[in-house]
């Protein structure tokens, strides 16, 4: 698959207008842009995501806060309050494209590249003291739920908090179109991930057998809430 491609072509993908592809980017949903020449590119694994997540349909998503406790509640968290009550009966009733669509926020999703053949050596070691949470396609949970694994090393994707003393430039890497590196920067620091996050992640895959995995898994833990 092409590295990047152009906003008239996601729009295709999307089944939206070339307008309404240029406000998606615009707002961040469709991740890291860049010009070349008077073309807006954009990277295929960002749009794929958008088409699995439900970001062109209708429903506004939730504030990283509630999409994270949504997830809890998910992965069979207890609900604290009468807030997190209506929160869990309102999940109840949803779908699990509804659900992707109303967690969507839940992180910002970059593709990254790294800069040196030095910072390439210490990766992995280098972003899993930063204290990366394993996702998708490296999460530990896939072998359990009949996904293969042993992915490639230089594939990466997970949740890292960088809080305000520390740059992605700080762990040797660069936001690039394409990259192989999919880091999902989250708000405030994240105890443990939980297993919804994990189903939605592998929803929004471009494996096909990652996605009905994902999407089943996210149904069972709809219907046993």
């Amino acid at each position: 698959m092409v590295d990047e491609m152009t906003l008239s072509e996601a729009a295709q993908i999307l089944g939206v207008t070339p307008r309404q592809a240029q406000r998606l980017a615009a707002s961040g949903e469709l991740g890291h842009t860049r010009r070349v020449g008077r073309t807006v590119v954009v990277a295929p694994a960002a749009v794929y995501r958008a088409q699995n997540n439900g970001t062109t349909s209708r429903g506004r998503p939730a504030l990283p806060g509630t999409a994270w406790a949504a997830l809890r509640l998910l992965s069979g968290g207890a609900a604290h309050g009468r807030r997190e009550e209506h929160l869990a009966a309102r999940l109840v009733t949803m779908s699990p494209i509804q659900i992707a669509r109303f967690t969507r926020r839940r992180a910002r999703i970059t593709q990254m590249r790294v800069i040196s053949r030095r910072a390439q050596r210490d990766l992995s070691d280098t972003i899993t003291a930063a204290g990366l949470h394993p996702t998708g396609l490296m999460s530990p949970l896939i072998t359990d739920w009949g996904l293969a694994g042993g992915r490639s090393e230089d594939v990466i994707d997970g949740y890292l908090y960088l809080g305000s003393d520390r740059t992605l430039r700080d762990l040797g890497l660069r936001e690039e179109p394409g990259g192989r590196i999919s880091l999902r920067i989250l708000d405030e620091p994240l105890g443990s991930l939980p297993s919804a996050a994990v189903a939605l992640d592998l929803m929004e895959s471009m494996d096909s057998r990652a996605r009905t995995v994902g999407r089943e898994r996210l149904a069972q833990m709809i219907a046993v809430l």
